[in-house]
């Protein structure tokens, strides 16, 4: 199967892949004084229509000057995620799992609404991108 190698500073850290995976979305959070955080992600084959679980592979602070690398492979032997949970979802600071926006991952804490579905969420940062994206094509006003 196809799988994402990501090594930090020529270390092997995570082999990420599964044949449930239909993406993955790898992530760099930096901060601006140069700490930074890797989220390598992805999401399962839905187990019901509309809906994915979400699967981390690897959350790993990097501090500046590290070097990350990232090459797909063909791999029987992957790692398995350490952590799976509904894509409505995300973990808090505290590790627990929350509403978050489905479309860009704030929390239902940090946002200012969180409009709950089904099938995902939207926050009204997004909501209002939405908007803005469908007025410039003439399909709202």
């Amino acid at each position: 199967m196809k799988a994402l190698e990501v090594q930090i500073n020529g270390e092997r850290r995570c082999v990420a892949g599964d044949p449930k995976a239909f993406g993955f979305h790898f992530v760099l959070h930096a901060g601006i004084h140069g700490a930074a955080v890797l989220h390598l992600w992805g999401h399962l084959t839905p187990k019901k229509q509309g809906t994915a679980d979400h699967a981390t592979w690897l959350e790993q602070r990097v501090a500046q000057g590290e070097t990350i690398s990232l090459r797909m492979i063909e791999t029987d032997e992957v790692d398995r995620p350490t952590d799976t949970h509904a894509s409505t979802h995300a973990r808090n600071t505290e590790g627990k799992l929350e509403l978050s926006c489905s479309f860009c991952g704030t929390l239902k804490s940090e946002a200012k609404q969180l409009v709950a579905g089904a099938n995902g969420n939207i926050c009204e940062k997004c909501t209002a991108l939405a908007h803005q994206i469908m007025v410039e094509k003439g399909l709202a006003k």
